[in-house]
């Protein structure tokens, strides 16, 4: 995809790659589009609740698997009990491309089963923070669409430097 900002590909950190402009505009409004229906249900998107009472000013939405604060369920247990919205086999082959194009080969035994969409409007924002409850070896594919952000990520050796 031609961009006015060319940016090649760069290793962020051992395994992390960040590929700007990888998704050409198309891509991202039919993304949009699908992120808007999902947000109205059948569970709807959410400022998520943390154990200490606080709320955070992002807001979620769940497919495939709900988030809560250290746990995964097929139930939205903390909005309505309802449950989530299945995971599209279209967004599997997304993440399924996205790997190929970060680490050169298409894997096609990778299948991704949940997302965590994050709408963050002007007030909203994210610390640093580790994901650290889920178990699994297999790649975690995160894409952004909007306005431009600062994105930190951290490292095993300063905890208090991206």
């Amino acid at each position: 995809m031609a961009t006015l900002l060319p940016r090649d590909p760069a290793v962020v950190a051992p395994g992390a790659v960040h590929i700007p402009g990888w998704l050409n505009l198309d891509r991202q409004r039919e993304l949009v589009t699908a992120c808007r229906d999902w947000a109205s249900g059948p569970v709807p998107m959410r400022h998520t609740r943390m154990p200490n009472g606080s709320q955070m000013s992002v807001q979620t939405v769940c497919l495939g698997w709900h988030w809560m604060p250290y746990r995964y369920s097929r139930t939205a247990d903390d909005v309505d009990g309802g449950p989530v919205a299945d995971f599209p086999s279209w967004l599997a082959e997304l993440g399924r491309d996205a790997v190929g194009a970060a680490y050169g080969a298409r894997d096609e035994s990778y299948n991704p089963d949940a997302a965590l969409i994050n709408f963050y409007d002007a007030s909203a924002k994210m610390g640093m923070h580790q994901d650290k409850e889920e178990k699994s070896l297999a790649p975690v594919v995160s894409l952004s669409i909007g306005d431009s952000c600062l994105f930190r990520f951290g490292n095993t050796e300063n905890r208090n430097k991206p």
